[in-house]
């Protein structure tokens, strides 16, 4: 039985040494998939200790076979090996019900309006949940409403089942040697009661075939966000110059090679950069075949408005979906040696012999602006300045030339990024987006302005209290019921299935109190959709696709992301941007994970700047020094990875609205910071809500 005041006791515990705490946990003896509307945590359903269980929720308790729920489930296996995974589904599910409703046409009862049956009926979460819905038709082909969606909702159990072996090798590999069991639930929300039933009928052939370990993007997948497709070559470079690349390679894996052979591409980003065999484009970035869209030539220049590489960046951006083109100059760059030459000695270009004096027309002006800038400093940091310059100058035309490419940038659905690669260090230096950006688009960019100033951490008392009256009293409800638990006040509730929501909270997994807890609510009273990392996934995706299901559905006037200040996927982030886990490393846990990983490490990007704004880089013609090349996308900022709290920046930047203080571990004693730093770091609030 469920101790009401068991959290109280175990964050004492933990605030004396003496155990993990909830908001700590330890190893958890299993991992549980279930709906977002459930009615009632899975940890007061099986009377469990709160650090028993790991929670992941989605709506529809399904899964597909790159998202979230198996990256979640993945990690969990990686990290604590739970011996049981459990998919719960419950009868009379909202999203399995609506499916039978779509499926049985006039036999079913229409409970939703027409408008917003439509509007269900086109839910890619929806989609998921088909298949099991034909299966309970074709068993009952006669059945009644009801004995459709009873045998539907028990179907779907199985087939998120059959999705977690059949496209997760870790997940299959555990459960064919013993280590895992997988198993099947229903709940009866109306009861609280759940039936287990076991493991999958055919279970031995499920495990017969061991899927591959990992995944490539095709043309069927939806493309990468931008912030997620910088944060993927961030991390790759920082791989690549710590010698811990090589993730590159997908050879001799005959199913993702045929894969990507016949569905077609989907790279994350178009790579303008310089045709000199230094710069390997696709190794310094540490990708593999597929990833990139790369363009070449000498000086990375963009000479006229039409022609192959304007048309080529076009074709990528509009038919494959890339929402990424970086621009990218680098050291000891020829083209820009002879440019800068041809400056000082005022040749006459149109006397270079061949096509040469036409490349080097391009560059000249970058050269000619580099020389009037500095002209008391030597051909070395000129030729630095000029090179940046160039960059800048290639993105301004590639902006001015190409239609597809201005009204991308001016809708900021596409990110024109600059980058300078040293080609000793192997490093990259991020030089951001144009410096005048919002000039050449000719219209202001908020979220430009975002993306390129400082995250300040905001307070409680800057909470927004909402748009509406029924905003303002569902947040003063959350917030009152936290400061309930807080205050050792909560109490244990029974489930109900009679509860309209108030809010739909997206938290993470990482935590192992259930959020209904937290904000001491009624069970049902929120939806609540627990994936690694508080992340929305890719769209299209299950856990995107939930989320747009519950506001379509219930249309709550509260979504309220919730996320851990101690993060062990901020963490692992951390160590990506670093540069410090192995290519073999970072992908044992397959592609699912990228888009943790790369929302993460965007946000550990921000948060590891410095705190003052940064100085916002002057036009091309007058810059003086290499600083002032800097700009956005978190990029020229000096990043400053050892700064005490990055990881609980980044954890705030990633989910602005709420904060989960979960009892973070204090940091090793650092001698040099004295005794307040050692004070400062340990320092430990418990469930609180900021």
């Amino acid at each position: 039985t469920l101790k009401e005041c068991g959290y109280l006791q175990q964050i004492e515990e933990e605030r004396l040494g003496l155990a993990g705490g909830p908001l700590r946990p330890t190893r958890p003896k299993a991992l549980v998939i279930s709906c977002s509307r459930s009615f009632a945590p899975m940890d007061h359903i099986f009377g469990a200790d709160p650090r028993a269980l790991l929670s992941v929720r989605v709506a529809g308790y399904t899964c597909s076979a790159a998202d979230s729920v198996i990256g979640s489930v993945e990690w969990a296996l990686s990290d604590r090996t739970p011996p049981v995974l459990i998919v719960v589904g419950n009868a009379r599910n909202d999203i399995v019900a609506t499916a039978v409703q779509h499926v049985m046409g006039g036999r079913a009862p229409h409970v939703l309006n027409e408008q917003l049956e439509k509007q269900l009926s086109d839910s890619s979460l929806l989609n998921l949940v088909m298949p099991a819905v034909h299966d309970a038709m074709q068993r009952r082909p006669r059945g009644t409403y009801e004995e459709v969606l009873a045998l539907a909702c028990e179907m779907n159990v199985w087939r998120t089942v059959e999705t977690l072996l059949a496209n997760s090798k870790a997940i299959n590999e555990s459960a064919a040697n013993g280590s895992l069991r997988v198993v099947g639930a229903l709940l009866d929300p109306s009861t609280g009661a759940v039936q287990l039933m076991g493991q999958h009928p055919s279970l031995a052939e499920l495990i017969k075939s061991t899927p591959s370990g990992d995944l490539v993007r095709t043309a069927d997948d939806a493309p990468v966000p931008a912030v997620e497709a910088a944060a993927m070559l961030y991390a790759g470079n920082s791989r690549y110059a710590s010698s811990k690349g090589g993730y590159n390679s997908i050879s001799g894996d005959d199913k993702l090679l045929c894969k990507l052979c016949e569905s077609g591409q989907n790279p994350v980003s178009v790579v303008v950069g310089c045709a000199d065999s230094r710069a390997p484009i696709e190794m310094l970035f540490d990708m593999r075949p597929g990833d990139l869209f790369v363009l070449r030539n000498a000086g990375n220049t963009c000479a006229s408005n039409k022609g192959s590489l304007i048309g080529s960046a076009e074709y990528s951006i509009t038919h494959l979906r890339t929402k990424v083109l970086v621009v990218m100059g680098h050291t000891k760059c020829g083209a820009v040696a002879a440019a800068i030459d041809a400056a000082h000695s005022n040749t006459d270009l149109s006397t270079v012999a061949g096509s040469i004096g036409y490349l080097l027309a391009d560059i000249i002006d970058s050269a000619k602006k580099a020389a009037a800038s500095s002209p008391g400093t030597g051909s070395a940091e000129q030729m630095m300045l000029a090179t940046r310059i160039n960059v800048f100058n290639t993105i301004e035309k590639l902006i001015l030339y190409s239609d597809i490419v201005y009204t991308g940038v001016k809708l900021e659905e596409l990110q024109v990024i600059g980058a300078m690669y040293d080609i000793y260090t192997g490093k990259i230096e991020w030089l951001g987006e144009h410096p005048q950006l919002e000039a050449l688009v000719g219209r202001p960019m908020p979220m430009h302005e975002w993306h390129n100033s400082p995250y300040l951490v905001r307070g409680a008392s800057n909470l927004n209290p909402g748009r509406s009256p029924a905003a303002a009293e569902a947040l003063a409800r959350l917030s009152n019921g936290n400061g309930r638990f807080v205050g050792g006040q909560w109490r244990y509730k029974r489930p109900r299935s009679d509860t309209a929501p108030s809010a739909i909270v997206l938290g993470g997994s990482e935590y192992r109190v259930p959020v209904e807890d937290l904000f001491d609510v009624d069970p049902g009273e929120i939806v609540v959709q627990r994936v690694l990392g508080s992340v929305a996934g890719m769209q299209e995706r299950v856990a995107f696709s939930s989320i747009e299901y519950s506001v379509a559905r219930w249309s709550p006037p509260v979504l309220l992301v919730l996320v851990e200040s101690a993060s062990p996927i901020i963490d692992a982030a951390l160590q990506q941007l670093r540069g410090l886990v192995p290519a073999r490393a970072a992908g044992a846990r397959g592609e699912r994970l990228t888009h943790h990983r790369c929302r993460a490490t965007a946000a550990a990007r921000t948060a590891a700047a410095p705190r003052a704004r940064p100085r916002r880089a002057q036009p091309c013609d007058g810059l003086s020094d290499a600083g002032d090349a800097g700009g956005g996308a978190g990029a020229g900022r000096g990043f400053d990875l050892r700064r005490e709290g990055a990881a609980r920046e980044a954890a705030r930047h990633g989910a602005e609205l709420l904060l989960l203080d979960g009892a973070a571990a204090p940091l090793p004693h650092d001698p040099r910071k004295g005794p307040r730093g050692g004070a400062r770091a340990a320092r430990r609030h418990h469930g609180v809500w900021h």
